[in-house]
């Protein structure tokens, strides 16, 4: 008698095996245009002008950490983690960035900030980032709509953290080489830190 495969072990294995060779040649134009233009409102969002961003920049610094991974705009490195959370509010700041009309969310400005902490921590190749984004932006739009992005909204919550939560672990996953069990690990992480009031 066969078993199921649980769909969390079918999508841990999808995401193990995903390679830029998968994904439509006009599909990765497209990333790469969305990929600059969300670099272009990280960038505008890293002014010293913003307070939010002097405070994050001297938090990153007072909490110090291995210096793996840039800080946009910054001229400073540090941990990946703190490089991922300050990137990340540049991300979505200053409301400029890419935005999925029918997920209701910005997935670019949690993917790009993601894969781009890793990417640097783990010294990967352009192509291995530019995959994690298009893996993590495509995570993020499939939550969205199998959540119902309008119900996400009427309950005071934005897709863009609770989805795109599952799409940073995708984008850092594969940025990281996760095996298909060590990937079911990272959705299941992500969905009990998903959260995103509107509030």
């Amino acid at each position: 008698m066969a078993r199921s495969v649980p769909r969390a072990r079918q999508l841990a294995e999808r995401l193990a095996a995903f390679r830029l060779s998968d994904v439509p040649p006009e599909v990765v134009s497209r990333a790469k245009l969305i990929l600059l233009d969300t670099l272009g409102a990280m960038l505008a969002a890293s002014n010293q002008k913003y307070s939010s961003t002097r405070i994050l920049a001297d938090f990153a610094r007072r909490l110090g950490g291995r210096p793996g991974s840039s800080l946009i705009g910054q001229r400073l490195k540090t941990s990946c983690v703190n490089a991922a959370l300050f990137n990340g509010r540049l991300g979505y700041y200053c409301d400029i960035e890419p935005h999925h009309v029918g997920g209701i969310l910005h997935a670019p400005a949690v993917m790009v900030p993601t894969s781009l902490a890793v990417a640097e921590k783990e010294n990967v190749s352009g192509r291995h980032f530019l995959q994690a984004i298009i893996l993590g932006i495509e995570v993020t739009c499939r939550v969205s709509y199998a959540l119902n992005p309008v119900a996400l909204y009427k309950r005071g919550f934005h897709p863009s953290a609770i989805c795109g939560a599952f799409g940073a672990a995708a984008s850092a996953g594969h940025l990281f080489r996760l095996s298909a069990p060590k990937f079911a690990i990272a959705l299941g992480l992500a969905m009990q830190q998903a959260s995103g009031l509107l509030a």
